[in-house]
Formats: structure tokens, C-alpha cells, sequence
């Protein structure tokens, strides 16, 4: 049950940043080049049937040099808007931390 427990949690990003003491860390979906676009949109799904944070981060270079990587992630943010089973909110990392701090 535990090891299913860390599987799910790993695959699944949702939980709130974590304190360290020293700093404050968010678990999050990376956008990049070697991303299954797929896995990622499923954990959007999730967050929203089951709420929690939901977060991605990327390097504007990437984005800016790889037109698929922009496009995903414009798929993604659209997606987000039109739901309605759950509110969205977007929010800057600053914004997301300071609710913990």
C-alpha cells in the first residue's frame, strides 16, 4: 500500500509546497523536450476532478526554440480556462508561496 502510495504521489503532482524550513518547494510537471505531453495533461485532469495545485515550469528558451513544446502548453492552459467542474486559478510561484509562508 505505501509503495503504491509514493507511485501515485510521484506520478500525480498535487500536493502543497513542501517546507523545508529553509526554503519552500512545489513538486511540479517540467515542460520540456523529453515530456509525455500526455502524462501531463492527465495530472491537469486529475488536479481538477480532485483539486490541488497543479504546476508547470519551463525555460522560455524552450519554449521559444521549440514550437511543439509552446503549442502543448497553450493546449493545456486553454483546456484549464474552459473548465467549469472546478475553479482555475493561475498564479505566479511568488503568489503560490506566499499562501504557506
Amino acid at each position: 500500500l505505501f509503495i503504491l502510495f509514493l507511485k501515485f504521489r510521484r506520478r500525480f503532482r498535487l500536493t502543497k509546497p513542501l517546507n523545508f524550513k529553509s526554503h519552500l518547494e512545489q513538486p511540479c510537471y517540467g515542460i520540456g523536450p523529453n515530456i509525455d505531453f500526455k502524462e501531463v495533461m492527465e495530472g491537469l485532469k486529475y488536479a481538477i476532478k480532485r483539486g490541488g495545485n497543479f504546476v508547470v515550469a519551463s525555460h522560455y528558451y524552450q519554449l521559444s526554440s521549440d514550437k511543439n513544446l509552446l503549442d502543448n502548453l497553450i493546449e493545456l492552459i486553454n483546456y484549464a480556462k474552459q473548465q467549469t467542474y472546478r475553479e482555475v486559478k493561475f498564479v505566479k510561484a511568488e503568489d503560490l508561496f506566499q499562501e504557506y509562508i
